[in-house]
């Protein structure tokens, strides 16, 4: 009777796992997808996006800047992407970094905004035309790190890489190219999402798991048809991990998590905001006590002014309780009071 007991319990266990595993939905978009009603898709249920900035050298898509403010203005967040041109050969060897510069060039200013901007992805679909040596491999693989190490280097963080298959992931990419996070091209043959058919081992070649996954190219979202579905496994605050522009807990984007900023939760508690902005710090699009928590858990951190890159975290801030908040509310308001801003 215990055993039965103690099965039972760990099949109940198992199935409230498998309705904890939460997935976002989102789509990725380029021109041919002409013009887009933002609102539209954000009330389809699409919570990020992703949108063609550049292709080889020299060439923007025509929508792309068109995208980003519409996306932004309408609440989705929105990342860019570079579909690689790798058929030059070895006739060009800057040609991985001169591509990456001229993506960085387009897509830079969107990180010094306050808006929900996803990091930037390195579209590899393509091989190169022309013999490459020692291997098309090794060639590839190089010219993924000369890309990257650029994007790093002038934004702060390494391109997510978007790949199909096997035979790309593990017959071109040398095994260091995974410590790139993984979108991953896994088709489902249909329009209706099934988590079951998620990526395999098989799939992800070099990889050992996926952090975004295309599932299908014949969406239909907002009046966009067709459109490309995408997936992203957790919750709206793990996928802000991939939001460079997204500053857990500084509400008025000071640059520190601090006093001021519980001030300005307690004055917009309520409102309806775009995602992730204002005191949204638990992305769900209204200001409520839940946030106090993101503001709590990242109390003291520092970041640098228009990216998210922590500078430090090292403050504690107890429990709260009436008197705290007090104070808490007393501090904001004499910090507001010394530098002579009003909190909006």
């Amino acid at each position: 009777m215990y055993r039965v007991v103690l099965a039972a319990s760990a099949l109940l266990f198992n199935q409230q796992i498998a309705v904890a595993v939460d997935y976002q939905q989102g789509i990725d978009v380029s021109h041919w997808q002409g013009s887009i009603n933002w609102t539209a898709v954000k009330n389809a249920g699409i919570k990020f996006t992703f949108a063609k900035a550049t292709e080889g050298v020299d060439f923007v898509d025509v929508n792309f800047h068109q995208y980003m403010a519409g996306a932004t203005a309408a609440g989705v967040p929105i990342g860019p992407y570079h579909f690689a041109r790798l058929n030059s050969g070895e006739t060009i060897p800057t040609d991985a970094i001169d591509e990456a510069n001229d993506f960085v060039d387009t897509i830079q200013s969107y990180y010094n905004s306050s808006a929900m901007i996803m990091r930037p992805v390195l579209d590899f679909e393509q091989i190169p035309n022309d013999p490459v040596s020692p291997s098309v491999k090794a060639y590839v693989s190089k010219w993924i790190r000369d890309f990257s190490g650029v994007v790093q280097s002038r934004l702060g963080f390494r391109p997510i890489v978007y790949t199909c298959c096997g035979y790309q992931t593990s017959t071109y990419l040398e095994p260091d190219i995974a410590q790139h996070d993984l979108w991953i091209v896994k088709l489902t043959g249909g329009d209706t999402f099934v988590p079951s058919s998620e990526p395999t081992a098989s799939t992800m070649g070099i990889w050992s798991d996926w952090k975004f996954w295309q599932w299908s190219h014949t969406g239909n979202v907002g009046g966009i048809s067709p459109v490309d579905r995408d997936a992203f496994e957790g919750t709206m605050e793990q996928l802000a991990a991939f939001m460079p522009t997204y500053h857990a807990g500084d509400f008025n984007r000071s640059g520190t998590v601090d006093a001021a900023d519980y001030v300005y939760w307690r004055k917009t508690m309520g409102q309806t905001v775009n995602m992730g902005t204002a005191a949204d710090g638990n992305l769900n699009g209204i200001v409520d006590i839940d946030d106090y928590r993101v503001w709590r858990t990242n109390y003291g951190t520092a970041y640098n002014v228009g990216l998210a890159n922590t500078i430090s975290s090292t403050a504690i801030v107890p429990e709260a309780d009436g008197r705290l908040m007090g104070i808490l509310a007393f501090a904001g308001a004499m910090a507001v009071y010394r530098t002579g801003r009003r909190l909006l």
